[in-house]
């Protein structure tokens, strides 16, 4: 999940489409790259938690926050990430496919509607 902090909380947005897609979540891992201002975005994603794991999924521990984000953007607004963030967003990835596939029994028992 990609979370934006919007009001110290999780952007609408996702709260709406996690509840939307309610059963596509199950036995999922879940990935966190929050942005905001000088926190990071990290209320929102320390937000995003509880409501993941009452749908059933499984936010990973390694995730990537981005504080003050419009300071990082070139005059194009395009985002050149640093090495800290690079490495920081590998080391998430490589963890979120571990946790998929060690969900992934979980997963081939659900049954297809």
């Amino acid at each position: 999940f990609v979370a934006p902090e919007y009001n110290y909380f999780v952007a609408p947005a996702i709260v709406n489409a996690v509840d939307y897609l309610l059963k596509e979540w199950r036995y999922k891992p879940a990935a966190i790259f929050s942005y905001g201002g000088v926190s990071g975005g990290l209320r929102a994603a320390q937000a995003l938690k509880p409501l993941l794991t009452s749908v059933g999924v499984m936010p990973i521990p390694e995730g990537v926050a981005l504080p003050s984000y419009r300071t990082l953007l070139d005059k194009d607004g395009a985002y050149h990430p640093s090495e800290p963030v690079l490495g920081g967003a590998r080391a998430m990835l490589d963890e979120l496919f571990r946790w998929s596939e060690a969900l992934k029994g979980l997963r081939s028992g659900l049954p297809s509607e």
